[in-house]
């Protein structure tokens, strides 16, 4: 049966099949061959003795956190306390690029802004809205 890891929590694999929730294992033949099975990924198991036996090719991972076959990533970032950071929004942006994911761009701590500092704000988030990004 074909399904998705959804949760890891030391060597027990949550798999979601068809709306159903599934608590499994891996074949040592994993750990023998040094793949380390990720939270998206999808897999073959047998829900009878709830095993894992294969896991698919993946369209993409990330390292941190360890996830896999990522759709869209949200990148969650302050503007004030700690203070915005466009070079490390740029390099999460490239990231995510660079993995096929689509990145969703959500500035917090808009309360802590000056009415100045809110309409330097409004312009950044124009422009990357401009470049084809999601801003919130």
């Amino acid at each position: 049966m074909k399904g998705q890891i959804v949760k890891i929590i030391s060597n027990n694999f949550t798999v979601n099949s068809r709306n159903k929730r599934y608590e499994c294992k891996c074949r040592g033949k994993f750990r023998n061959d040094k793949i380390t099975p990720l939270v998206g990924d999808y897999v073959i198991f047998d829900q009878d003795k709830q095993l894992i036996i294969q896991i698919l090719p993946r369209k993409n991972e990330l390292i941190r956190p360890m996830v896999a076959n990522i759709d869209q990533g949200i990148i969650v970032t302050s503007v004030k306390k700690p203070n915005l950071s466009l070079d490390l929004l740029d390099k999460l942006i490239v990231i995510m690029e660079y993995n096929k994911i689509t990145p969703i761009i959500c500035f917090t701590k808009l309360d802590l802004l000056t009415k100045k500092e809110k309409e330097q704000l409004k312009k950044i988030s124009q422009y990357y809205q401009k470049i084809g990004y999601i801003t919130l």
